[in-house]
């Protein structure tokens, strides 16, 4: 085993910042990293050093990567960053794979809650989990500048603006139609076809998208006939058919339809944020922006933080009386609803405002390499287990998710030293296509 540790990244915006927080204090500590885009690591599991890898989910696709990377030699860690939402038991194991519990050594659970319905549902996993957070915080709480000088152009180029965020990836979804769209949610692990109470919560999962994609089109309309004074800003799901959505606001120059974007600039940029249970409510809160959860029925599976969290409306007329009320009298929330709504988060995510959830990851993986003799290295050659690298062929839309140059690395690894007050720059040289190796100087 090697001192070596992989953080793949899948989406740019969401993720890259918070795996170069996670790098700073794993190359502090006198680690190399290997951090970048997640396909080539992929393609070469078994040319890769053996060492240990993170990974952000434990869904159905992740698993099988997991296990042919403990095949392989590696020592395997993951989180659930796609829980950050959920606070019950079903939520917490909605997406997590058992063959993803078989072949973790560590497993970073957001709290408590977390921790024990997981380790009660994987009883595999006893004594290999411990509590971290949510790596998708941290940049929440002390937003980078990038994301501050990016709201502001927002606001310079749309003036004041209403966001609505969408995430209707079934029930808008962009493929031929609905047999389609289930099979590949199908083969992404999201229901069983072959096990009928599956595909029934399936559906059901698709008509309760549905029902929010009604209740929120007939909001959007109204605010765009109700505030001429602002922009609309309409942020679809990536899996969503963004033409609705421009169709729908064909007929004002005042709304605009934004795909493939980080959303934490345009909520922190936007007046009041809209949302239908979606987990942008939850950072919306962690940012401190207005927030308003549109929510005509509970979710068929589980319950959300954001529900407890944000202003929370099941029809349409109520929460637009609260917007004209927040947009004209400058009326929101009372003080005493907005402790409430705090004081949920605080116990839902623990600690979170410390903004240390990158150096609790970053501990918990290193005491995962000392305990089998890992130990870090500063002078560690780094060499392939096989001649080279094969480099990995991404379509567009990989691509799209993830691209970046070794500067935009360095400026990420640049402010996060900024905050954690980490110095030193590391070696930095490129391994693949956005894939770069990071060592310590």
């Amino acid at each position: 085993m090697e001192p070596v540790i992989y953080l793949p990244i899948e989406m740019k915006h969401r993720e890259m910042p918070s795996r170069a927080f996670l790098a700073k204090y794993l190359l502090q500590a006198g680690y190399t990293v290997v951090v970048g885009q997640q396909w080539s690591m992929w393609d070469n599991v078994d040319t890769l050093p053996c060492g240990l890898i993170l990974f952000k989910t434990v869904n159905d696709i992740q698993a099988h990567n997991m296990a042919r990377f403990r095949g392989s030699g590696h020592l395997v860690a993951a989180s659930d960053e796609e829980a950050l939402n959920f606070i019950e038991f079903t939520g917490h194991t909605l997406a997590f794979n058992e063959c993803a519990a078989d072949n973790c050594d560590l497993f970073l659970a957001q709290n408590e809650s977390h921790k024990h319905d997981v380790e009660s549902k994987f009883p595999q996993l006893s004594g290999k989990i411990e509590v971290a957070g949510n790596l998708r915080t941290d940049l929440l709480v002390r937003p980078s500048g990038h994301i501050e000088d990016q709201a502001k152009k927002f606001k310079s180029r749309y003036g004041p603006y209403l966001l609505f965020n969408t995430n209707y990836a079934s029930a808008n979804h962009k493929w031929k139609d609905f047999e389609e769209m289930a099979a590949v949610a199908a083969a992404c692990g999201l229901f069983d076809r072959t096990n009928r109470k599956s595909t029934e919560g399936f559906v059901e999962m698709y008509l309760w998208e549905q029902r929010n994609c009604d209740v929120l089109e007939k909001l959007l309309r109204w605010t765009v006939e109700k505030f001429p004074e602002y922009s609309i800003i309409v942020r679809p799901h990536p899996s969503e058919h963004s033409e609705f959505w421009r169709r729908l606001l064909s007929g004002t120059t005042r709304a605009h339809v934004v795909e493939q974007s980080d959303p934490h600039p345009w909520i922190l940029g936007s007046k009041l944020t809209i949302h239908t249970g979606c987990t942008t409510g939850l950072e919306a809160a962690i940012l401190d922006i207005p927030v308003i959860n549109l929510l005509p029925s509970d979710h068929p599976a589980c319950d959300r933080i954001v529900t407890y969290i944000n202003p929370t409306f099941q029809k349409w007329e109520a929460a637009a009386q609260y917007m004209e009320a927040f947009l004209r009298l400058g009326e929101g929330t009372t003080t005493e609803e907005r402790d409430k709504y705090r004081n949920a988060l605080s116990k839902h995510l623990p600690g979170f405002r410390d903004t240390k959830v990158s150096q609790h990851t970053g501990n918990f993986l290193i005491r995962l390499l000392e305990n089998l003799n890992v130990e870090p290295n500063t002078s560690y050659v780094f060499k392939l287990r096989g001649a080279r690298l094969t480099p990995a062929t991404r379509g567009h839309m990989y691509k799209e998710k993830m691209t970046a140059s070794s500067e935009e690395m360095l400026a990420e690894l640049k402010y996060a030293s900024s905050v954690t007050g980490l110095g030193g720059e590391p070696t930095i040289n490129v391994l693949d296509d956005s894939l770069f190796l990071l060592q310590p100087n």
